[in-house]
């Protein structure tokens, strides 16, 4: 008895059905009828790729939701922590204000002590050129009244030009000292200051013996221009000795900057 029947067969294209009779005969019939399924590969490889993807789509979501979840516990457990994070914040830029403050005070000490240090400098070289003009113009000025005859060499204080006390190398003339202690008194100094070539200083002349009492000439005490007071800040005196009369006698030439009165006489 033959049975009737199809099957399928696969190829490079997909399944082809092929039908045919079926018996009990060895040439390809069969006892008892049964349906072949023969399936193609390449649906299987897509079928498991998607399969594949699937698993990856899932696997991806179930960690993100454990994340979610671990996230979500952690909270959970620590209520505070916004809080505690904020806080930490907080020290944080305390400490930062703190440290600004430290380096800002800091650096103003340094500023500070720059600037007293430059003032002082500045003053200490402006005492010393001072000091040092000041020196130097009295020197000039003794060794200008001890050496030289003036100008011209018998001036008077009609003529004078230029003020010399000497008729040779520190030999003085009685004659010219008594010149010059009437022209530098109270009522000529003002006029006549500019001979001695103090220039902004104001001067004093005193003439004593060695005992250092004052040297008196026609009953006139040698003593000219002002005196230097507490008040005067710069002062210089140079000492000198001469021969006036055959004796020596000692000069005090004294230069300052303001503050002076003239003598008592």
């Amino acid at each position: 008895m033959e049975q009737s029947g199809s099957h399928y067969k696969t190829s490079g294209s997909g399944l082809h059905k092929e039908s045919g009779s079926y018996g009990n005969s060895k040439s390809g019939s069969y006892g008892n009828s049964e349906n072949i399924l023969y399936v193609n590969s390449e649906s299987n490889k897509s079928s498991k790729s998607k399969s594949n993807k699937s698993s990856t789509a899932e696997s991806n979501k179930n960690s993100q939701s454990e994340s979610n979840k671990s996230s979500k516990s952690d909270l959970n457990r620590d209520p505070g922590y916004p809080e505690k994070s904020r806080g930490r914040l907080h020290r944080k830029a305390q400490a930062f204000s703190s440290e600004f403050l430290l380096a800002y005070f800091i650096f103003l000490m340094v500023l500070s002590i720059a600037f007293y240090m430059w003032d002082s400098t500045i003053l200490d070289i402006t005492q010393s050129e001072k000091i040092y003009g000041i020196e130097e113009t009295c020197n000039d000025i003794s060794e200008k009244l001890l050496r030289t005859q003036g100008n011209p060499k018998n001036w008077t204080s009609s003529n004078v030009l230029s003020v010399g006390l000497a008729d040779e190398n520190r030999i003085l003339n009685p004659d010219k000292i008594l010149n010059f202690v009437s022209m530098m008194n109270e009522s000529g100094y003002e006029d006549n200051a500019y001979l001695m070539g103090a220039g902004k200083y104001d001067f004093y002349f005193n003439l004593t013996n060695l005992a250092g009492n004052s040297i008196i000439i026609n009953n006139k005490i040698c003593v000219a221009g002002k005196i230097p007071t507490n008040d005067t800040e710069y002062i210089m005196t140079v000492r000198r000795t001469a021969i006036l009369n055959n004796e020596i006698v000692r000069v005090r030439v004294t230069l300052f900057d303001g503050g002076g009165k003239f003598p008592v006489l």
